[in-house]
């Protein structure tokens, strides 16, 4: 079951985890594009600082005071400085090495053109320099337009501000040299050319990429006055075909139109950059967010589904536990009642006849149920059959048993008639010697009687002195002069019980005589125990049993009648079991010391009965059987002594 429900708790797991995966991976994503983003910052400040380092070294109206000088440089190496360490912290991944190596290389040759404008370079040498530098530090601004998801437009807007911005600064550098030089080489006229033709490509992409509000404020900033100026500026320079028609072809207040764009354009960046910066601290925070969100939700999926399966498990264990109870008490409990009632006869209760188990579902718990109660019923009915069967088979015993005691009686009252009129010993010894083997016939007719169920009848009304009750035991076996009496106690048994504890007793002597050497003797005693109740040993000296054959005797005097093949072999055993059963007779058998085999007869209270007069102790043994008898019975031979 555990293994069952692991199956989708896991799948849900997995689908779970792939889920928080892929959250974890949105955040990390976010955070890598913030600081991308706050990385850029750092490097359009480092832009503003080269163009300001440029203007000071190639623009006439700049101020070129060593003072100004150096302090543009100063500014320009902090902002560097943290440029790159904003650099060396982004991830290595997402094309940022190449980044980084462009942008050491572009920051070693900007200290070869500060000396080389030491030296005297030609300005328009410097700004060329200064311009490749500024362009370097401006693809860090490429990566944020190229990060997936919503930011990636705002980083394309942010590149191409980026790319517009430091375009214009260039245009305004070189124009303002020309002019100063009242000549334009064709080159630098080239390099204007392409400055304006980037421009107008920046501005066509950044209304495309930009939202409403950042397209309105550049639109503004294109539409103004000073945008005008620039426009009409490029044209002038388009047209200009020498030094002096430049000069009188530039609109009126094109510098400072080109500053105010400039600044316009810086700000704007700034807003858009700032944008950036936040919106991808709103991604992470998001996405972090998120993975929480869905740590939660997957811990209370699975806690729900564990209470669910535990639910349910539960209940499946509650009424599998139900139905092993239930099969565990009709198996251990109610069969063997069934059983002892078809084997007694007695009708068995109403509920009994139906199904027994509780389980009443309509799932396959309830099918294994049913199918529980149908074998339940059919082992009922094949009980009831067998019951029948067996009570036939008694019925055979018993009707075989009866007419053969019937013959036996008869026989027995023949060889009496025949005693009492024989006078010769020799004949009368052996008339004795026929009555004795009726007897034991008659033993074995009542023990079919017994084991078929039916009672042997009693012999006996009144008491009998366990003296009696001993030689009439001894009387029934074959070699009864091998039977030596110990000391036995002064008590009667009850008149009901006798002629059945004499038969126990003599199957006992019986079963002594036979396993043991017929040189040997048994001894039979008796003891009066201290709670009032008697115990009889019967003590042979023969080999002995094994533990083995001992446990199964004992299980042959505890358990049930029977007429199974079994008892034809152990009849003594069965009968002897039957016996004491009937009467509540504890019955043990264990081994002797040092040989032999001590069978244990306690006989209860209830079958003693105290004698009138106390005679003597009595110990004897039975004398030969031509010594004439006193006849307990009107036809039947008794015990060849007398105490």
């Amino acid at each position: 079951m555990a293994i069952v429900l692991s199956v989708p708790l896991l799948a849900a797991l997995v689908l779970a985890g792939l889920r928080i995966s892929d959250a974890v991976d949105a955040a990390d994503t976010s955070r890598d594009l913030r600081d991308i983003a706050a990385t850029a910052r750092s490097g359009s400040a480092l832009i503003r600082a080269l163009a300001d380092e440029r203007d000071r070294a190639v623009d006439p109206r700049a101020r070129h005071s060593a003072s100004a000088t150096a302090g543009a440089r100063g500014r320009t190496d902090r902002d560097a400085t943290v440029f790159s360490g904003k650099l060396d912290d982004l991830p290595a991944a997402a094309g940022m090495r190449r980044h980084r190596s462009a942008v050491v290389a572009a920051l070693k040759r900007l200290r070869e053109l500060r000396r080389a404008h030491d030296d005297g370079a030609p300005p328009s040498t410097v700004q060329s320099g200064y311009g490749a530098v500024i362009l370097t530090v401006a693809g860090v601004h490429n990566q944020v337009g190229s990060a997936e998801g919503d930011l990636q437009s705002s980083g394309w807007t942010l590149y191409n501000l980026a790319l517009d911005t430091a375009m214009l600064q260039g245009q305004r550098a070189n124009l303002s040299l020309a002019v100063a030089k009242k000549d334009m080489s064709a080159g630098s006229r080239g390099n204007y050319l392409a400055a304006q033709l980037v421009r107008d490509t920046t501005g066509r992409e950044f209304t495309y990429f930009a939202d409403r509000s950042e397209t309105a404020r550049f639109d503004r900033i294109a539409g103004s006055a000073a945008s005008r100026r620039i426009a009409a500026a490029a044209s002038a320079v388009e047209r200009a075909d020498g030094g002096r028609s430049l000069v009188a072809g530039l609109p009126k207040g094109w510098y400072e139109a080109m500053t105010k764009v400039g600044e316009d354009l810086t700000r704007l960046q700034d807003d858009v950059e700032r944008h950036v910066v936040r919106a991808a601290e709103e991604q992470r925070m998001q996405a972090r967010h998120a993975v929480v969100t869905d740590c939660l939700v997957a811990a209370g999926i699975l806690l729900a589904a564990m209470l669910v399966a535990h639910l349910s498990s539960r209940g499946l264990v509650r009424g599998l536990k139900r139905l092993s109870a239930s099969a565990s008490e009709v198996a251990e409990q109610r069969l063997p009642v069934v059983t002892r009632h078809l084997s007694n006869g007695t009708p068995l209760p109403a509920e009994w006849e139906s199904g027994v188990l509780s389980v009443r579902s309509h799932e396959e718990l309830g099918e294994v149920a049913r199918a529980f109660n149908h074998v339940y019923l059919e082992a009922v009915r094949l009980g009831r059959e067998q019951a029948r069967l067996r009570e036939e088979v008694n019925s055979a015993f018993r009707s075989l048993s009866w007419r053969n005691s019937n013959l036996v009686e008869r026989q027995l009252t023949l060889i009496s008639d025949l005693e009492s009129e024989e006078l010769d010993p020799a004949k009368l010894a052996r008339l004795f010697r026929v009555d004795h083997l009726a007897v034991r016939i008659r033993r074995n007719s009542e023990n079919l009687l017994v084991i078929a169920g039916a009672d042997a009848g009693h012999r006996r009304t009144g008491d009998m002195d366990l003296v009696s009750v001993l030689r009439a035991a001894a009387c029934a076996i074959e070699s009864y002069e091998r039977v030596a009496y110990g000391p036995v106690p002064e008590v009667e048994l009850a008149g009901f019980a006798t002629h059945d504890v004499v038969h126990l007793v003599s199957e006992l002597l019986d079963n002594a005589v036979s396993f043991s050497s017929p040189a040997t003797e048994v001894d039979v005693c008796g003891t009066r125990l201290p709670d009032g109740r008697l115990l009889l040993e019967v003590r042979d000296q023969g080999i002995g049993i094994t533990g083995a054959e001992l446990h199964r005797a004992t299980m042959l005097l505890r358990g049930s009648r029977t007429s199974s093949v079994d008892a034809a072999r152990t009849m003594g055993l069965h009968v002897v079991g039957v016996l004491a059963r009937r009467h509540g007779v504890d019955v043990r058998l264990r081994s002797g010391a040092p040989a032999g085999t001590v069978a244990a007869v306690i006989l209860p209270p209830g079958l003693l009965v105290e004698p009138p007069a106390a005679p003597a102790e009595w110990t004897g043994r039975p004398r030969p059987p031509h010594t004439p008898p006193a006849p307990e019975q009107p036809g039947k031979t008794p015990p060849p002594t007398s105490p």
